[in-house]
């Protein structure tokens, strides 16, 4: 059944997304991973979603917290985005050496993002090899007018 997964693949790389950095932390742990699968749920209350892999270090870590940040990358953060997307091995600790604060509720923001988020998961639903993660909006902020990250066709865009 690979024709399916194929051009199903093949479209998702046609469609142009925003890049994002989430984290979280639990038990003196910060783990963070680059995610593309992020989106409005509501406006009323605010509430995202974010879709996690099974196999990623950052997966136990919002489970085990129930929080998770979301940080909109700058166009000019390509790099950090592909540090963070590193997929070699799952204890890395990426936020080690990386420019970072900790919000309200205890999740690393990234330094230098347009936006952020804090969010407390109200819901999940697993879905083959990921996890959708839908939070509570805590905290938002836009950080700068800067353009976002873009990603399309299996590397990064620009939007302006």
């Amino acid at each position: 059944m690979d024709g399916p997964t194929d051009a199903f693949r093949d479209v998702m790389r046609s469609f142009p997304t925003g890049v994002t950095v989430v984290g979280s932390a639990h038990g003196g742990e910060k783990r963070g991973m680059t995610v593309n699968s992020f989106t409005s749920v509501s406006l009323n209350p605010p509430t995202v979603l974010i879709c996690i892999t099974k196999e990623s270090g950052c997966h136990p870590v919002i489970e085990n917290s129930g929080v998770f940040s979301v940080s909109v990358l700058a166009e000019n953060q390509s790099e950090l985005s592909s540090k963070f997307a590193d997929h070699d091995e799952v204890d890395v600790h990426r936020f080690v050496g990386v420019d970072h604060r900790v919000g309200v509720l205890g999740v690393p923001l990234v330094d230098g993002a347009i936006a952020e988020l804090e969010c407390a998961v109200e819901d999940s639903l697993g879905s083959g090899d990921h996890t959708v993660f839908v939070g509570k909006v805590m905290s938002a902020k836009v950080t700068s007018d800067e353009f976002p990250l873009v990603f399309h066709r299996s590397g990064y865009a620009k939007v302006g």
